[in-house]
């Protein structure tokens, strides 16, 4: 510490643009602070402010806070209802959240804290994120056949576009990956054994293809493609979707104008 004081005492020059450059930063990095006292946050609620001249807090609980409650009880995408009744006044606050119907198929697949991605044709390309909340453990009905109608699976989200009976899409996301190799569902075959395999198309001379059985395991499967774990295949690799019409060995014409 002592040879700190003395360096400074022998070059107070130094020492006194060193504490300029310093000040000067700090202000720099002040102003830039991205922090504010009142920052904008959009909340998904609703509040319905009512006045009543000269009523007591009582008669506004009983004559206006909870008739409307009980009128918007049972408007869709309502999670809670909270009144706050004062002299003359009543505040109703509505919060939001979404609810899907997911199928018995797919509701094991969901678990609470899942991101979830909402669209809805009034926010044109804008897509909310969420998560999921709850998820009801039973279920909202028959359908005639005997299976179940859905679940209900609750959604709250930080966006407060969304209006109360709005319709809205919603994709739950199971599963992120990155860097992986997928390919079309459709291009995903199937032997009697259940192991599964594809067609790919090694270029020979021209816009002809030998074909070659590839056999593969696979991994994630989302709506449109299958992850690949395993097998002889690579990025840029060319594959028969759709079709069950070839061989081992087959040399078929392609026409990959369009890759």
């Amino acid at each position: 510490m002592g040879g700190l004081v003395r360096f400074c005492i022998k070059r107070p020059v130094f020492t006194w643009a060193m504490g300029l450059v310093l000040m000067l930063l700090g202000v720099s990095s002040y102003n830039k602070l991205a922090v504010a006292l009142l920052p904008k946050v959009d909340i998904p609620i609703v509040v319905v402010r009512t006045v009543y001249r000269g009523a007591s807090p009582n008669e506004i609980e009983q004559l206006v806070s909870k008739p409307i409650e009980d009128a918007i009880a049972d408007l869709e995408g309502l999670d809670k209802i909270t009144s706050y009744s004062a002299e003359g006044m009543s505040f109703v606050v509505l919060e939001m959240e979404v609810q899907v119907d997911v199928s018995e198929n797919d509701i094991l697949s969901i678990i609470k804290g899942m991101s979830a991605e909402i669209t809805a044709s009034a926010l044109g390309k804008d897509v909310i994120n969420g998560k999921v909340e709850r998820i009801e453990m039973s279920s909202n009905g028959k359908e005639a056949d005997g299976s179940s109608s859905g679940y209900a699976v609750e959604v709250s989200f930080d966006d407060s576009k969304l209006l109360l009976g709005m319709n809205a899409n919603v994709k739950i996301v199971l599963d992120h990956k990155e860097n992986v190799l997928c390919l079309p569902y459709d291009a995903v075959q199937k032997d009697e054994n259940d192991n599964c395999y594809v067609w790919k198309a090694d270029k020979t001379a021209g816009n002809n293809y030998k074909i070659k059985k590839i056999d593969i395991k696979t991994g994630f499967e989302a709506d449109y493609y299958t992850e690949i774990t395993s097998g002889d295949l690579k990025e840029g690799d060319i594959v028969i979707t759709g079709t069950s019409n070839v061989s081992d060995g087959d040399i078929v014409a392609l026409d990959t104008s369009e890759e």
